[in-house]
């Protein structure tokens, strides 16, 4: 039972027999999935645990189930330079989460398959200040089903080509407000940017699109909801209609 916030920190060079406890080679863990079965096997009680990530590329996949504790925990890398921090999944979906958690500061991508997050169930993610990259042909950058939810809280980017970039489906929930999203190098949307269907919903609000895409912007139907408030459907990224 912890009885103070707790850091871990994993690095490219440390060992997951490492305690984890510090910013050293023969300290820190490995794998970033390390840090979170441990966080996942600690009653956290009132307290925060974090797990800063240093520079570098990680190619493990990550899920993350939850576990005791009224604080969600933080899944940090360099939120300044997200592309310092690399998630390269291949055959794998990035980040799975089927509990509450703050992630902020990574570029994602995959390769053969796999989404960028996807949020099941009883599934939160507050996210800020990632980059989505390319993602494996056909493949999706965030997904949100059964009730899983992703609000952002800041700033992000989109910097390359998928499927789509956000697909919401038996109450999948996607909201943010007031934030800046930047898209650079025109990404593709072989689907759409937004796919929302059986009570999946998604909120924009006084949303500032940076930058141009191509490819449909929405196919919303079978009770899907999409809410653009005064900006109307035509200001999500895409250069045709849905």
């Amino acid at each position: 039972v912890l009885t103070a916030n707790r850091d871990y920190y994993v690095r490219t060079d440390g060992n997951d027999s490492n305690t984890g406890l510090a910013n050293t080679s023969g300290a820190a863990f490995l794998t970033i999935q390390k840090a979170l079965d441990v966080t996942a096997g600690l009653d956290r009680a009132t307290y925060t645990v974090t797990i800063h990530v240093a520079s570098g590329t990680y190619t493990n996949a990550l899920t993350w189930g939850g576990g005791v504790g009224s604080v969600t925990p933080i899944l940090e890398g360099d939120t300044t330079t997200p592309s310092n921090v690399v998630l390269s999944i291949t055959s794998n979906t990035v980040l799975s989460v089927r509990a509450p958690l703050v992630f902020r500061g990574f570029k994602l991508t995959t390769t053969t398959s796999g989404h960028g997050v996807s949020v099941v169930g009883a599934g939160y993610l507050t996210a800020s200040a990632l980059d989505f990259s390319t993602v494996a042909s056909g493949q999706i950058h965030i997904v949100c089903v059964l009730g899983g939810k992703v609000t952002f809280v800041g700033a992000y980017t989109i910097s390359g080509n998928a499927a789509r970039h956000i697909l919401l489906q038996t109450g999948g929930v996607l909201d943010m407000s007031s934030i800046t999203v930047t898209l650079t190098g025109t990404p593709a949307w072989a689907s759409q940017f937004i796919y929302a269907d059986t009570g999946g919903s998604a909120s924009f609000y006084s949303i500032t699109w940076s930058g141009a895409s191509t490819g449909p912007r929405y196919n919303i139907q079978s009770g899907g909801f999409v809410e653009t408030y005064t900006s109307g459907v035509g200001s999500l990224p895409g250069n045709s209609p849905g």
